[in-house]
């Protein structure tokens, strides 16, 4: 218990400082993106660089390497505003790094000055949402895929855990790693979105409301929680519930 609260506060520590680096305000005009930080991170259990000039001390970094850009080659989508509106001609990525929503206009990489008034965007076969969350009494806003739709919704946060900047000594092909460490949270209607812990005690308080069933779902499925997918089928299943 101990090491599940000391893990939730340095991740909405490191969130505060990496959603500073993003946009806040509303409305559908445009910025220029944040780039990348350029500081390295060290191994697991020295000093890794937030990008903010925030040095955190990790016993342990969590996450896979991974790509910080989702539809990295610029695929089409959908925006659906607040208002209705809708506007399906737009070319999308999602910077992990800076949490923005980005988008090409022209020649220009442009980032969303105004998340507060998208309903969704939806490309490559993901749908996203921004919304409010809660970390350690914090309340912070950022954007979210959506897992599973319904009463409550299933939401994956993604961060970077782990920046080593590429050696300036090696080819010029070699890149930046990033680890990228997912998180599970749970929303429901206006509300800010609580931090999920896909273990069965964590769900079975989260979903009290219908725990007899869910407690049943997971006795059926051998209390698998081990991967996104077990907990997609357990949230669909607690979703189509009467």
């Amino acid at each position: 218990m101990i090491t599940k609260i000391i893990s939730l506060i340095g991740f909405c520590v490191f969130l505060f400082f990496q959603i500073s680096l993003a946009q806040e305000k509303a409305g559908v005009s445009s910025v220029r993106p944040t780039a990348p930080s350029t500081s390295g991170s060290s191994a697991s259990g020295s000093e890794t660089h937030s990008g903010t000039g925030l040095i955190l001390r990790n016993e342990m970094l969590e996450g896979s390497e991974g790509n910080i850009y989702l539809g990295e080659l610029w695929p089409k989508g959908k925006l659906i505003l607040k208002d209705g509106e809708i506007k399906d001609n737009y070319l999308f990525r999602y910077d992990v790094y800076a949490d923005q929503m980005q988008f090409i206009k022209g020649k220009d990489t442009l980032a969303f000055a105004s998340p507060a008034e998208i309903k969704s965007v939806t490309f490559d076969g993901m749908t996203f949402i921004y919304a409010p969350y809660e970390c350690t009494g914090m309340l912070m806003k950022g954007y979210f895929e959506v897992l599973s739709e319904g009463r409550k919704q299933l939401l994956l946060k993604r961060t970077i855990s782990y920046h080593l900047k590429a050696d300036a000594s090696l080819p010029s092909d070699q890149k930046d790693t990033y680890l990228i460490n997912e998180s599970y949270f749970l929303k429901e209607g206006n509300m800010p979105a609580q931090k999920l812990l896909p273990d069965r005690k964590d769900v079975l308080i989260a979903l009290n409301d219908r725990k007899k069933e869910v407690d049943s779902f997971l006795r059926k499925n051998s209390n698998r929680l081990k991967t996104k997918g077990d907990l997609i089928q357990l949230m669909d299943y607690y979703n189509s519930l009467k």
